[in-house]
C-alpha cells in the first residue's frame, strides 16, 4: 500500500489549510487525500499544497479535476 506525502492543503482562499496525503500518479498529476472530509470542494477550483513540516512552503497548485459527491464515514 502505498504512503503519500504528508502535506497541507488549501482548497478556498478562505478556508484554513486541510491536513491531507499527496499521491503521485501519471505525468504530473497527482492525487490528493484529505485527511478529513471537507465540505464544497467542486471541479475547476483551485488547490494549493504546501510542506506539512513547513506550512509557508507552498509545494505546487492546480486545478481540482475530479471531487467526490459523497464521502462514507466511518
Amino acid at each position: 500500500m502505498e504512503k503519500g506525502i504528508a502535506v497541507f492543503a488549501k482548497l478556498r482562499n478562505t478556508a484554513p489549510a486541510s491536513s491531507a496525503r499527496l499521491f503521485m500518479v501519471e505525468g504530473q498529476r497527482v492525487r490528493l487525500e484529505l485527511e478529513a472530509p471537507e465540505y464544497g470542494i467542486a471541479r475547476g477550483q483551485a488547490g494549493v499544497i504546501y510542506d506539512a513540516g513547513d506550512d509557508s512552503l507552498m509545494l505546487g497548485g492546480g486545478w481540482i479535476t475530479k471531487a467526490p459527491t459523497s464521502v462514507e464515514i466511518l
